[in-house]
């Protein structure tokens, strides 16, 4: 991952997060979410939700 902290969607520093401005269409968004574990700042991405699940299957 680019990086494992800083959210893909929002607004604010250092992580792009602000709780009082959420993911929307007013903040913006990185250009390629496989690089980031972090959607939203509470959720993660599509995939870090993946790199998961294949540890969980293949161990």
């Amino acid at each position: 991952f680019e990086s494992a902290l800083k959210a893909c969607c929002g607004e604010g520093e250092p992580y792009n997060f602000n709780l009082a401005h959420m993911c929307s269409a007013a903040t913006s968004v990185c250009k390629d979410p496989s690089k980031y574990a972090n959607w939203d700042g509470i959720h993660l991405t599509e995939k870090a939700y993946e790199w998961m699940a294949h540890g969980f299957v293949n161990g």
